[in-house]
């Protein structure tokens, strides 16, 4: 009897620990379910988002209005364009602030430098377009790791459009007599608009022009670079680059360890490229000890069909949420 205190307290140690680790299990789980709902943005993700936001459609209404000095202070457009309510917008910059996240992360945890990786070694190709795209994407990589500003180059032709006619719709507001010379500006500007340096396509056009060649090397992080590596993952799995970066860039190492389950990398690649991208001070015991027991349990099949799921509910909340307003061609 005099013993019973002592193993009551063991067994109520025991169930606390194995309650926690069932919380912990749960709250993966419900982040890859409800991602929003169970990782809801940081304060500062929110701030550099806002700021990206905010910059963008400052450097367009500049643009639009033939203005380029920091002291020709812009109308006050802002609240009126509802850019902050576009899904698809606000979804790009998400992945953006991702991108930067992970390329940071890459930085501090790769032994390799940028210069080594694949697309500074393919820049001396003699292949014109070959090199053109691995330029493209190292100017891409060395912003994002340097976080530089985003300008209207850089949106998507979708969001770019949309956003410029609601530009010129807010200047011709403002001043009333400037709506023939906005429109102008805005034809110039889309007709300048290089839609093969936006974020993502010099990836896709490098994989299309060296085909099967590097595919060891693109499953390899640290020398794919991060483009061609998460490029080479959408490729196999028909995801979104975007959604792959935002999945990566999760509190949670559940996504990605599917991910690269689906795309077919085996356990000791696809953990190097867990300690690169997600972070190796971010990787718990826990975490270790969740994918050494887990990732090959887990059929490629099983994880194939996860991707796919995911896929479909991205792909329908897009399309759902999109704003109904259509905008002049």
């Amino acid at each position: 009897m005099q013993n019973r205190p002592e193993q009551l307290d063991g067994l109520l140690d025991a169930a606390s620990f194995h309650a926690r680790d069932n919380e912990r299990l749960c709250a993966d789980v419900a982040a890859m379910l409800f991602p929003r709902a169970e990782n809801p943005p940081s304060e500062k993700m929110l701030a550099e988002i806002t700021a990206q936001l905010t910059h963008i459609a400052v450097s367009l209404e500049r643009e639009i209005r033939g203005t380029s000095s920091a002291d020709d202070a812009p109308t006050s457009f802002l609240p009126g364009l509802g850019f902050q309510h576009d899904p698809a917008l606000v979804d790009f910059l998400i992945a953006r602030h991702a991108e930067r996240q992970i390329e940071a992360r890459l930085m501090a945890n790769s032994d390799v430098m940028l210069a080594d990786t694949l697309p500074a070694r393919l820049l001396a190709d003699g292949h014109h377009e070959i090199a053109e795209a691995a330029q493209a994407i190292l100017v891409n990589s060395s912003m994002n790791r340097r976080r530089g500003k985003l300008d209207w180059s850089a949106l998507p032709p979708e969001q770019l459009h949309m956003l410029s006619w609601r530009v010129v719709a807010s200047v011709q507001r403002a001043v009333p007599d400037s709506g023939d010379s906005a429109r102008s500006k805005v034809q110039t500007l889309l007709t300048r608009y290089d839609e093969a340096a936006v974020a993502g396509n010099p990836a896709r056009k490098m994989l299309h022009l060296i085909g099967t060649s590097f595919d060891d090397e693109l499953c390899d992080a640290a020398n794919a670079g991060l483009a061609l590596f998460v490029a080479h993952l959408a490729a196999s799995l028909k995801l979104d680059e975007d959604h792959i970066l935002q999945l990566i860039d999760r509190p949670s190492i559940a996504a990605f360890a599917v991910i690269q389950k689906a795309a077919g990398l085996k356990a000791d690649q696809a953990m190097q490229n867990l300690r690169l991208l997600f972070g190796f001070d971010r990787l718990t015991p826990r975490d270790i000890a969740l994918f050494e027991g887990g990732f090959d349990a887990l059929k490629r099949d099983d994880a194939v069909g996860e991707v796919k799921n995911w896929r479909t509910s991205r792909d329908e909340y897009l399309a759902t949420s999109r704003p109904g307003q259509t905008w002049p061609s």
